[in-house]
């Protein structure tokens, strides 16, 4: 039997911190070709980022590895996620998640926005 991971008590009681001060995000994005709403990015980063600096968390999203689709009209991105307090205290765990992009722009040129939208979509 393998020990269960130690959380650090600094990034667990910022966390703790961080979602008691933090409201429900409001879904203002939009996708309409789907027809759902969502939270953006920039609206959860605005509520997250001050009470995370205010508590001493941060992320850093490291690329792993990226691909082109067979067809080369996607490509995905692998992102690990480190959580870091600022004593110097690492979370334990490492998620990791793939963004998706359309790596074509609409006149069929390579989109050089691609990677940056994998970059949001998996954060």
């Amino acid at each position: 039997m393998t020990d269960a991971p130690k959380y650090p008590a600094e990034i667990a009681g910022a966390i703790n911190a961080v979602m008691a001060e933090v409201d429900y995000v409001q879904k203002r994005g939009e996708n309409k070709f789907h027809g759902y709403k969502f939270a953006a990015v920039g609206d959860l980063l605005a509520k997250l980022q001050p009470s995370m600096a205010k508590h001493g968390l941060i992320v850093i999203q490291n690329e792993k590895e990226h691909a082109l689709s067979p067809s080369g009209g996607v490509i995905e991105v692998k992102y690990e996620f480190t959580l870091i307090h600022k004593s110097g205290a690492v979370w334990p765990d490492r998620p990791v998640h793939t963004g998706m992009a359309a790596a074509t722009n609409s006149k069929g040129g390579f989109d050089d926005k691609c990677v940056n939208k994998c970059m949001t979509a998996a954060r």
